[in-house]
């Protein structure tokens, strides 16, 4: 997890997010955030990634005065859904291209875990991965990474977390889910009210304002840690793998 942004530094980024059920974007010049807009599901529970994020998009852009002033793009590249990496960084990619505008890649849970932090204890970020799993990871108070990310069960996560030394405090819609289960572990869940306690788009602003400049060269790789959802199913329909 990277340091906050310095203000001097003045870097002008759009940050956005479709790796979990929310649509996070928002937009930062330096250290005053700008423009910031959370979506969650529609009605249905269905995400509303498609209608929701390229007008928040545009929105942000247009806060800052036009993709001219945009010095950086950046995305979250999961954990999640398959569907909801792929809109956002086909988005992201397409956007650079056409606008000639550097585009970093930033781990959904290290922005979970950079809005969580306030520089004390330990944080957890916990999204729910369905499959009665969670995406979840853990860093310490100087932003060091403590647990690699993994998808487990909330058990074999929390049986991790409490290993741990040090206070701990959880958020995300997986820690918000299995709330009792962390609860009964004396685990600390953060309200997810709080402006803590959801993942926000100002968080990938200001871990890909901190971040170092992107290679060009270098592709922008989504984070799934497991199998694809509809790849888990084909096989268990079909009875055979899937390549």
């Amino acid at each position: 997890m990277r340091p906050i942004v310095s203000g001097a530094l003045r870097v002008r980024t759009i940050g956005f997010d479709s790796a979990t059920d929310d649509t996070a974007v928002a937009a930062l010049d330096g250290d005053e955030v700008i423009y910031e807009q959370l979506t969650g599901p529609e009605p249905g529970g269905r995400p509303a990634h498609s209608r929701e994020l390229l007008p928040a998009i545009g929105a942000a852009v247009e806060s800052l005065g036009g993709w001219g002033a945009v010095d950086r793009i950046a995305v979250g590249i999961g954990p999640g859904t398959f569907t909801g990496l792929r809109i956002a960084i086909s988005t992201a990619l397409g956007l650079a291209m056409s606008t000639d505008t550097p585009v970093v890649g930033i781990s959904t849970l290290e922005a979970m875990a950079h809005t969580l932090s306030d520089g004390s204890g330990v944080v957890v970020p916990v999204l729910d991965a369905k499959r009665g799993e969670v995406f979840t990871a853990a860093y310490g108070a100087s932003g060091e990474e403590l647990l690699p990310a993994a998808a487990v069960s909330p058990e074999e996560s929390i049986e991790s977390i409490v290993a741990l030394s040090g206070p701990v405090r959880a958020g995300g819609a997986g820690a918000v889910r299995f709330g009792d289960l962390f609860a009964a572990a004396g685990i600390k869940v953060e309200d997810p009210g709080s402006v803590r306690g959801r993942l926000r788009g100002i968080s990938f602003c200001e871990l890909g304002a901190a971040a170092d400049a992107p290679d060009p060269k270098q592709p922008l790789e989504p984070i799934y840690i497991r199998e694809p959802d509809a790849k888990v199913w084909l096989e268990r329909d079909s009875g055979r793998p899937v390549g």
